[in-house]
């Protein structure tokens, strides 16, 4: 997949969950993903960067293909 941070949405193969994914950047360490599904948002994710790169975490809320609630946290950590 290739997609810019600027809202537009972008075309997502092998994920049940999204067919479009728009990128914004909100700030210097920080994106956020809105995943769509025949247009309907399903799951908006919000990336975070820690200063210093060695951590990412992402919050995802929303519904997934089965109509199921998401309400994730994932952490990264650079070893």
């Amino acid at each position: 997949m290739s997609a810019a941070f600027d809202g537009k949405d972008y075309p997502v193969t092998g994920n049940p969950n999204a067919d479009m994914q728009a990128f914004t950047k909100v700030d210097s360490h920080s994106y956020q993903i809105v995943s769509k599904k025949g247009g309907k948002v399903t799951i908006t994710s919000k990336v975070v960067i820690s200063p210093d790169g060695k951590t990412r975490t992402t919050t995802q809320t929303g519904t997934d293909a089965q109509g199921r609630a998401v309400n994730n946290t994932i952490v990264y950590e650079k070893v």
